[in-house]
């Protein structure tokens, strides 16, 4: 009894292992070209006191979207598109363009920022760490808006499911 219960004890011990090492490969990585990772970017707008729109739209390696559109838009829920591929390598394009490893975590850096201005938030997906830059309207490097843009015209033009 002794022994199967040890033999248990171990195939339990080795099938925990399996699964988490199973779940840590579930996690893709990030090579310096972009081509392997889970997310690539998110894009937020943050709320105001007024009547902002207030979304999220993550954008995966494959180039699906998922929008949440949160309040004082058009329509709101969750929904779903995709990137054409030109899109895509467009996007990949100028997240390695815009050296975001070098921004900091907020625009303007040194200033104080009204409680109720809304922010654009992008975050970044690496295999290291998720940076996430806020962007409250006024110094921030070109990089940052440039994919601000892009994905806003990416939000507004899309087909959503």
């Amino acid at each position: 009894m002794i022994l199967n219960q040890k033999h248990f004890s171990n195939f339990l011990i080795l099938l925990m292992f399996i699964f988490i090492s199973c779940k840590g490969a579930e996690k893709a990585t990030v090579d310096n070209n972009l081509e392997e990772v889970e997310y690539l970017i998110k894009y937020e707008k943050t709320p105001c006191f007024g009547d902002c729109p207030v979304f999220s739209l993550l954008v995966d390696s494959n180039g699906d979207i998922f929008y949440h559109a949160k309040r004082n838009l058009d329509k709101t829920g969750e929904f779903t598109a995709s990137l054409t591929f030109e899109e895509l390598e467009l996007l990949k394009e100028l997240i390695k363009n815009s050296e975001f490893e070098e921004m900091a975590k907020r625009y303007p850096k040194d200033r104080e920022i009204p409680a109720d201005l809304p922010a654009s938030a992008i975050t970044f997906f690496t295999e290291k760490e998720e940076k996430r830059i806020l962007n409250y309207g006024y110094g921030a490097p070109s990089g940052l808006l440039r994919l601000e843009e892009f994905l806003e015209r990416i939000r507004v033009s899309k087909s959503w499911k």
